[in-house]
């Protein structure tokens, strides 16, 4: 009897060996946003229209300039999805300048101020002011869902 139980017990303990926590794995590796701070050699136009294209996203985000003067600088930025999702808002916009640090959007002046889910088929626009002037060779960069800077000349 007590070999019985024994055996039973065995065979219990070996169907339950390989029961336990999965063994826990390092977490993914996220690539940090990329840098603003480099010029984009690829700047394109105020007025033009850039696309994004991934396997999950389609978009086109055209800049405008919208406001130039000696302490301020605006521009609307104009964003139709084509196809799968996007959020965009103010914080993915910088002014870079050519000889200074990066300007980041008066955010609360955005209008709107927030970031926006976008759907296919929805164009949203997006007035975005910055406190500080667009000087030569100054860009207006955008960062994408999957990192790429997009870049359209200021000035």
């Amino acid at each position: 009897m007590r070999g019985a139980i024994f055996l039973i017990a065995a065979l219990i303990g070996g169907s339950l060996a390989g029961c336990g926590p999965e063994p826990v794995a390092a977490p993914a590796h996220t690539a940090s946003p990329p840098a603003f701070s480099a010029p984009v050699s690829t700047a394109q136009p105020l007025g033009a229209g850039q696309d994004i294209r991934a396997p999950e996203l389609a978009a086109r985000v055209t800049v405008t300039g919208t406001l130039s003067s000696a302490d301020r600088y605006a521009v609307k930025v104009t964003v139709q999805v084509l196809r799968g999702t996007y959020e965009f808002g103010p914080a993915t916009v910088r002014l870079h300048h050519a000889d200074g640090p990066d300007t980041a959007p008066s955010g609360t002046r955005a209008v709107p101020p927030v970031a926006y889910t976008l759907h296919a088929g929805v164009t949203q626009a997006w007035e975005i002011p910055f406190g500080a002037a667009a000087g030569r060779n100054a860009q207006v960069q955008i960062v994408t869902p999957s990192g790429v800077v997009l870049a359209w000349t200021a000035r």
